[in-house]
């Protein structure tokens, strides 16, 4: 079921990227659609599907029928390991080579629908905005056009104190070169995270260790608490809200265990991502100590 779902994301971000004629949504989609392919989700997942919503559509339906095709034939994974084209000699074992050959096959299956169905319904955000533009009079009485790419201003307060990084200080490529978007990281002094802004939940990861948010102005927020700690698989955390959930700003979203989860060898840093940056003219993340709920983000 993982190998089908791991790398029908990818399918899917790589159909954005041949699609879409913005020159930076096809450089992430590209990059994020290799990383998954690959096993590695999280940045097709957070910087692309779930932020366009037909593209995940897509990655579910090809995972889907991908993972169908596998458990049909009852495909093992001998050594474990994430899941994609990288790993599929893990599925070798026993006496004969059936079993890798169904993998490949359903890994095709699932990145091949995901990609078809995610080329038919993604389409650039600019495009549809243009369909909507209003037209208004200039002092010479002739029609011109405008539209509103551009957000207001927006501040992203703190939802964990402690010390604010540069987000080029994460020890994870995908966050320190913003694969997912800018923004900036806290290393937190205690485990609590909570809305840094009025909106609501978009996602909260099966594994409990991040939340997508979309403010009620429009921003779109990645809280991804700690590196590489979704293979914690949610052990040491626990949320508070559901996807689709209101909330305010202070409320409580989820805590985690931070020493036990230190012990376990993984960092704490926790990366605070705008996705749909380029919405906005400028993004600036303070740097220093922080509070909980102090300014962090500006967005203009």
């Amino acid at each position: 079921g993982m190998l089908g779902s791991n790398v029908a994301q990818g399918g899917a971000a790589l159909a954005v990227s041949i699609k879409s004629k913005n020159p930076e949504i096809k450089q992430l989609a590209s990059s994020a659609g290799i990383t998954a392919v690959c096993g590695i989700t999280e940045p097709a997942l957070y910087g692309i599907n779930l932020r366009f919503k037909t593209p995940l559509y897509a990655a579910m339906i090809g995972g889907g029928i991908g993972g169908l095709f596998m458990g049909i034939f009852k495909v093992k994974n001998y050594s474990g390991g994430s899941p994609g084209f990288l790993t599929l000699p893990s599925y070798i074992g026993g006496d004969v080579l059936t079993g890798f050959y169904f993998a490949c096959i359903g890994a095709a299956i699932s990145v091949v629908i995901a990609f078809v169905i995610a080329f038919i319904l993604y389409k650039d955000q600019e495009l549809e905005d243009e369909n909507t533009t209003t037209p208004i009079k200039n002092d010479k009485d002739s029609n011109t056009e405008i539209k509103s790419e551009i957000k207001n201003e927006e501040i992203i307060e703190a939802p964990v104190a402690g010390e604010a990084v540069a987000l080029s200080e994460v020890g994870d490529p995908t966050f320190a070169e913003e694969i997912l978007g800018k923004g900036g990281a806290i290393i937190p002094t205690e485990g609590k995270i909570v809305a840094p802004v009025d909106g609501r939940i978009v996602s909260v990861f099966a594994s409990k260790h991040a939340i997508a948010i979309q403010s009620n102005g429009g921003a779109e927020i990645l809280i991804h608490v700690g590196i590489d700690t979704v293979k914690l698989q949610g052990k040491y955390f626990e949320v508070f809200k559901k996807n689709g959930d209101p909330i305010k700003k202070g409320e409580l979203l989820l805590t985690f265990d931070m020493e036990k989860i230190k012990e376990q060898g993984f960092d704490m840093v926790t990366p605070v991502v705008v996705t749909n940056h380029e919405d906005y003219h400028t993004l600036q993340a303070k740097t220093g100590k922080i509070k909980q709920l102090d300014a962090f983000i500006e967005l203009k």
